[in-house]
């Protein structure tokens, strides 16, 4: 902590990095809504409301946390002080006295101190909804080779914002799944940074993802290892997911070359009726062989024990084809 204030300190008199707020755009219900923001330090031309696509994807972490700022947080008329947390972190959630209708608000966040503002969209669910959807974003919906360490960090720290490439046909499967079902959430739910939440929201608008609520981790150690555990943050936020919305039957989307099927399978098992459909995309023995050290998928859990449609794909195309096949989705 010392050294985070002294490094805060001198790249705020030395370089002029000024604090600024970065909102993320979250999910509620009803009556209460996740209101999630970050307090940066970072160079002035950073403030800058969407990364430009030449922009490469380490120019994302040039910041340090402002931790200690209190934040005021107004939704309509209803306002709130929150302090963010030693990583600058605002994570809250906000009870409604007013109600707030189903659809698209904006949650307005201000730094007290040095009067920055920001705003984020919030997706409030209507309780009459009925289906979900979760998907992780790398090698699910974005191309990022992710099992193979080198490749990844390529990926994520030198590709250009806007040479990134989506897999085939998920944002067909996503836009189809929720015309199916009128005001289904989305849910984006990733191991990769908050550094990189603009970036990800550029890309998901670009390749015409649906809108939807970006649930990321921090970047860096924590208090009980160098790295952080992220299968315990998909399992912590698929938790919460399940209990504020327990209406919803959640379709689960991930890919086979980390954890997802394991993770979902878990998922599924703690909690009986409450996951429609587990859909994965299958790398193939080719993507495997140049980018793993191992030509084996992940574990898919016992799936023996979850009454829960499972569907292998290689990509979102043919997943929807599957899908449209078992009937959980209407033909074309």
């Amino acid at each position: 902590d010392v050294a985070l204030n002294v490094a805060q300190g001198f790249v705020h008199q030395v370089f002029d990095w000024l604090p600024r707020i970065e909102a993320y755009t979250s999910i509620g219900t009803p009556h209460r809504v996740r209101a999630l923001c970050r307090t940066l330090l970072s160079p002035a031309e950073e403030y800058r409301t969407e990364p430009s696509p030449s922009m490469r994807g380490f120019r994302s972490y040039i910041c340090l946390p402002s931790d200690g700022e209190q934040v005021e947080i107004r939704i309509k008329n209803q306002r709130k002080l929150v302090v963010t947390d030693r990583g600058g972190y605002i994570n809250d959630d906000f009870t409604m006295l007013d109600p707030l209708t189903p659809g698209w608000h904006t949650i307005h966040f201000t730094a007290t101190r040095s009067g920055a503002t920001a705003e984020s969209k919030v997706y409030i669910v209507d309780p009459r909804v009925k289906v979900g959807i979760v998907s992780d974003i790398d090698d699910t919906a974005m191309v990022t080779v992710v099992p193979r360490l080198a490749l990844a960090v390529w990926n994520t720290l030198g590709e250009r914002v806007g040479n990134r490439q989506p897999v085939a046909g998920m944002a067909d499967l996503f836009n189809t799944i929720i015309e199916a079902n009128p005001g289904a959430p989305i849910v984006y739910l990733s191991n990769g940074a908050w550094n990189t939440a603009k970036s990800i929201q550029r890309f998901l608008h670009k390749w015409d993802f649906p809108d939807g609520a970006l649930f990321l981790t921090d970047f860096g150690p924590t208090d009980t290892g160098i790295f952080r555990s992220g299968k315990a943050h998909k399992i912590r936020m698929l938790n919460w997911l399940m209990e504020e919305f327990p209406h919803i039957g959640w379709i689960l989307v991930g890919d086979d070359g980390q954890s997802d099927p394991e993770i979902y399978t878990e998922i599924a098992r703690e909690h009986p009726g409450r996951v429609a459909a587990i859909g994965i995309r299958t790398l193939s023995q080719v993507e495997r062989i140049i980018w793993l050290t191992n030509t084996h998928p992940a574990p898919i859990g016992d799936q023996e024990e979850v009454d829960v449609p499972f569907i292998e794909a290689p990509n979102g195309n043919q997943l929807l084809a599957e899908f449209r096949n078992l009937g959980l989705l209407p033909n074309s």
